[in-house]
């Protein structure tokens, strides 16, 4: 068995070896066991799901409106640290030093406290740690705005108009959209209740399509009988019920989970797939009656929980054919999607695509591309020594055909499926160059390696009376702090005097790498505290004293887009007073996520599918919640250049495979405004350094 591994941040995915669907069994056939734990007990009168006991309007959407009935979810904090209550310690937590958003997604953290939704008001914002305000670098005069004298909108104002705007691309079926515009919305209005609800049924809608495009997902869907489904199931509940960072509750989790089997039975490619025949506004019908039925069950135990889900999936069996094994998957997967924003069931693929981040090497062609609302994908960035490198890709080219298929408006999910393969085969494109030109390329799909470092040199553009060295470290790896040593000696042997370690657009990665890695600088002091519901309640992770450390004076750019693991650095390197931040308040996000493998059953050695599950949220050094806050820099530097590749369209692929957040260029170094700012904020602390010396030899 593959162990798990604490992942703090949010990652990107990346390609895989592929799993061909197989032959789609007589779904007519299929029943649920007989076994007494599992079989369902048949629906009482009192909770008849007859269409014919509530009587609805069949034209009206139940799907589009639904909200918990429960409670507020205790991870949307408020700031204040949670409740420390007991199920024994999950066992064997891989803590050793060696990362998604899963990217998967680029999905933001919120805070909620339970109170009205019609009046929003700001949190105030916290330091972490270190009280004094933050300096603000001024890039120049900003122009003067002649409608600067009309009120500004109210927070209540602006969350009316996200709904406004988010209503609209519900109707039109943009989830991804609606999904970007929840999640940015949740990061700045964290005490809005209705805002989360509405993110997570442009989740569950999402989540659904990308499933049933998933080529790993389809075959497990067909190959897993229910016995083994219902097992796989039950593994995931009890590691929720033993390691999710807030307690269950357990009834709000049955009506998410049938809220995302509501939604799936309107989905055209569920129902293509599972071969469902019954009306759209039937299956509607019947899932409000579901909902009406299931509001008025006990569910205080995950038993309870099991015998009602088991209930429903009978139903929708008896009444709509509608195969056991796929309905208790959507239960599976929107209880685990909606537990928080960084909880999710994860495929195979996807699962996968973590794994390969954690080790920072996987099976493609190296190639990063995204869509610019343009027909063809669009390739941002060819990784160096991969096999597209070599094959001659560059960024700006344009793919349009994928072994024989026309790539014009597909989606990137679609394209990632068509190039991911097994090492050793061929991908076969058709490749248009930004002059236009169009040639073929043939490809052989290889182990690729992904560094962490993306950049070190001496920053000769800037300065030439002071060595200053420069870092850019894109995530935290496996190998992230043998990479960092091996930077920093090199760096040492060029005669560094000061260090610029760059974190701006860094998701974050594996937690025990971001602790190391801080303590390659600080020599002692608290890093990082951790809380969980286990027994031991709060972990203290300190600097290792008796570990070398690196003396150098240190600067840390950091940006709204760094998170998580970067946040952990950063804030240790600043409540620790051990070296400057400059740039922009990092992301906020304060949990930490365990990586689990999903197998078949107890027999099986290779996994099926994968569950990050948020077990931990983290603190500064001083103990200040990062959640919606971040980390502030010493330094703000404001409206630094940033070159959007577009303004709307978010979702890229990695090597083949998808992430969340946004698109840009990465400037140059020379023409880097906030490097710019560090190097000028060099230069005068080591003048004022050597004013002083001077000063203290003359007297």
């Amino acid at each position: 068995m593959i162990p798990h591994v604490l992942l703090c941040g949010l990652f990107l995915s990346w390609p895989l070896t592929p799993i061909f669907a197989q032959t789609a069994p007589d779904r007519s056939q299929i029943r649920l066991p007989l076994e007494s734990d599992v079989t369902p007990q048949p629906l009482s009168p009192a909770v008849s799901l007859n269409p014919a006991v509530v009587p609805v309007n069949p034209l009206s959407n139940p799907l589009t409106n639904f909200t918990s009935p429960v409670r507020t979810a205790p991870w949307l904090r408020s700031g204040s640290l949670i409740n420390l209550t007991s199920p024994p310690e999950r066992p064997g937590v891989f803590q050793t030093a060696s990362p998604l958003p899963v990217q998967d997604g680029n999905l933001q953290n919120s805070a909620v406290s339970p109170q009205s939704s019609s009046a929003y008001p700001q949190e105030k914002l916290t330091n972490t740690g270190i009280q004094e305000p933050a300096a603000t670098y001024s890039t120049g005069p900003n122009p003067v705005n002649p409608l600067s004298s009309i009120r500004p909108k109210t927070d209540e104002e602006k969350v009316n108009e996200i709904l406004q705007q988010g209503q609209i691309l519900v109707q039109n079926r943009q989830w991804k959209d609606a999904l970007i515009l929840y999640q940015n919305a949740i990061r700045n209005h964290r005490k809005v209740p209705l805002l989360m609800e509405k993110y997570r049924l442009a989740l569950f809608h999402y989540e659904i399509d990308r499933r049933y495009e998933d080529k790993s997902f389809l075959t497990l869907l067909t190959s897993m009988s229910f016995t083994d489904t219902l097992a796989l199931y039950d593994d995931v509940m009890l590691k929720i019920q033993i390691n999710h960072v807030d307690p269950p509750h357990w009834l709000e989790m049955l009506h998410y989970g049938l809220s995302d089997l509501g939604i799936a039975m309107q989905s055209d490619i569920f129902r293509a797939q599972n071969e469902i025949t019954v009306p759209k506004e039937t299956l509607a019908l019947q899932f409000q009656q579901m909902q009406t039925a299931s509001s008025t069950w006990k569910i205080d135990n995950s038993l309870t929980l099991r015998n009602q889900v088991l209930r429903i999936v009978d139903y929708c069996q008896r009444e709509n054919g509608i195969s056991p094994t796929a309905a208790l998957f959507e239960f599976l997967c929107g209880i685990s999607n909606s537990l928080d924003p960084h909880t999710a069931f994860l495929t195979l693929n996807q699962y996968n695509d973590t794994m390969g981040i954690i080790r920072g090497n996987f099976a493609g062609l190296g190639i990063e591309f995204t869509s610019d609302k343009q027909p063809f994908p669009f390739i941002t960035r060819v990784i160096a020594g991969s096999p597209a490198e070599r094959a001659g890709l560059k960024k700006g080219d344009r793919i349009l055909i994928i072994d024989g298929v026309p790539a014009d408006n597909m989606t990137l999910d679609q394209a990632a499926n068509l190039l991911q393969g097994p090492i050793n085969s061929i991908a076969n494109l058709q490749v248009q160059s930004r002059d236009l030109s169009v040639r073929d390329v043939s490809i052989r799909r290889e182990q690729v390696k992904v560094l962490s470092i993306e950049e070190c040199c001496i920053l000769d553009d800037y300065i030439s009376d002071i060595k200053v060295g420069y870092i850019r470290l894109s995530g935290f790896q496996q190998e992230t702090v043998l990479e960092l040593q091996t930077a920093l000696s090199n760096l040492y042997y060029k005669g560094m005097q000061y260090l610029i370690l760059d974190l701006r657009r860094n998701p974050g990665g594996v937690l025990t790498e971001a602790i190391s890695a801080a303590d390659l600088f600080i020599k002692r002091g608290v890093i990082v505290r951790t809380r969980s519901r286990s027994i031991q309640g709060e972990s203290v992770h300190s600097a290792n004293p008796n570990r070398a450390t690196w003396d150098v004076p240190l600067c840390v750019l950091i940006d709204e887009d760094s998170a998580s693991a970067s946040e952990i650095f950063a804030g240790a390197i600043h409540d620790n007073r051990r070296g400057l931040i400059i740039g922009k308040r990092s992301y906020g996000k304060d949990t930490v996520q365990a990586v689990y493998a999903l197998y078949r059953n107890n027999n099986s050695q290779e996994p099926v599918a994968g569950l990050k599950l948020t077990i931990e949220t983290f603190y500064s050094p001083n103990g200040v919640p990062y959640t919606g806050v971040g980390v502030v820099p010493d330094i703000v530097v404001e409206n630094y250049p940033r070159k959007y590749m577009t303004a709307e369209d978010s979702s890229k692929h990695t090597a083949s495979r998808p992430i969340e957040g946004q698109i840009m260029d990465i400037l140059p170094l020379s023409e880097d405004n906030v490097i710019r700012v560090a190097v000028e904020e060099i230069q005068r602390q080591m003048t004022s350094a050597s004013r002083s010396s001077q000063d203290t030899k003359n007297r």
